[in-house]
């Protein structure tokens, strides 16, 4: 049974928050930080940044807005920055923009990294916080806007070589060892948040507002037989379940969702519901989205999520249903998933199952991908 965001009157502005490489596995004390809301077990549409990202702020699939890889240009005009009012542009990481096309307000980008602890490495980190020094001028900007992007990226820490105050090293044989260092860098995430969090609650910017939390991607930590390091190699489960939440103050309780499987392209058709009923503006694009309003739907849905080999070799993407994905890889093989590790297995899939009518629906969504990008549609099971 689907689980709907509710929609609130007083509701009047939104968070969009990106915990770069978050696991579906990972996500259960973000949820206990952030207020009331609902939080699905869901999809992205890319095991990577940039396409990710893109499919998020413009409500499409890879094929329809084009973003391949860092440094791609859009190739529509409209997006989450255009249609609302907007306090911050597509800058999602620490060196610059990674997706061509999307800058188009002069805002100033709002940079979460300010609220987070000096270092992070393998060694003993240092956990005093002070609140940066233009803490006050950045946060009353945003209550001049409608929506405010932040992107968290301590997550994104592994590193096969040097650790420096944001990387960590990983063990290339020891998945547990990875898994611990994950789970610091995720400490001192969690810690930035909670950080930020506070900081609104003390301008009164805290109750009416919309927190839309989710992992762009997750991450492999090694886990055999078939889960390297990493999230841009292939569209392995621990790359692909992802949380996707809508939390509020306003909202009355917390639901965790996992059977519909939402995907990050519903996230703008639900924000373009739930802003127009708290009067706050949302546009109609100039393009048809591809999501779902998850404030009426009813139903499971299916996804697809690409790695960034697709585009090159037409292999290494998938899709995905609550409780099934079909991989196209050297050999298609639509298996059952786990949702938590069993023993020396880790996170690996269960056994190849027969199921004609999924490998069907594939197949069909398949060549709507490659051949008709104009008709994609990606819904229901």
């Amino acid at each position: 049974m689907t689980t709907n965001v509710p929609l609130a009157e007083p509701i009047e502005r939104v968070f969009v928050v990106t915990v770069d490489c978050l696991r579906w596995d990972y996500h259960d004390e973000y949820r206990e930080l952030y207020p009331n809301g609902v939080w699905y077990r869901g999809t992205p549409q890319a095991t990577y940044t940039p396409t990710s990202h893109a499919s998020l702020f413009t409500g499409l699939n890879p094929p329809r807005h084009g973003v391949f890889d860092f440094g791609h240009e859009y190739v529509g005009d409209e997006s989450l920055f255009t249609v609302t009012d907007a306090a911050s542009r597509s800058r999602i990481t620490r060196d610059g923009d990674v997706i061509a096309g999307l800058n188009a307000t002069n805002e100033p980008i709002v940079e979460f990294r300010k609220w987070f602890a000096p270092r992070l490495d393998n060694a003993k980190h240092d956990d005093e916080f002070r609140e940066p020094e233009d803490a006050d001028a950045l946060l009353d900007s945003l209550d001049d806007h409608d929506v405010t992007f932040l992107h968290d990226w301590v997550v994104h820490g592994a590193d096969r070589g040097h650790p420096g105050a944001w990387t960590y090293t990983i063990s290339e044989t020891d998945p547990a060892e990875n898994h611990r260092r994950y789970r610091k860098s995720q400490q001192m995430s969690l810690s930035a948040h909670e950080n930020l969090l506070s900081a609104l609650r003390n301008r009164g910017l805290f109750e009416n507002t919309l927190f839309v939390v989710w992992g762009d991607h997750g991450e492999c930590l090694n886990e055999q037989p078939d889960c390297d390091l990493g999230h841009a190699h292939d569209a392995h489960e621990p790359c692909c379940r992802v949380p996707i939440g809508f939390c509020s103050p306003l909202f009355e309780a917390t639901t965790v969702d996992h059977e519909t499987n939402p995907r990050s392209v519903d996230v703008l058709p639900t924000l373009r519901s739930v802003m127009r009923h708290a009067g706050l503006r949302f546009d109609d694009p100039d393009h048809e989205m591809e999501g779902i309003d998850l404030t009426t739907f009813e139903g499971r849905l299916a996804g697809y999520t690409m790695s960034p080999t697709t585009p090159k070799s037409g292999t290494g993407d998938a899709v995905r249903g609550p409780k099934w994905c079909l991989y196209n890889g050297d050999v298609r093989q639509l298996y059952r998933t786990r949702h938590r590790p069993d023993g020396d297995a880790g996170y690996a899939l269960a056994e190849p199952t027969d199921d004609e009518a999924v490998r069907r629906r594939y197949q069909s969504l398949l060549d709507r991908v490659r051949g008709d990008a104009d008709t994609l549609v990606l819904n229901r099971e």
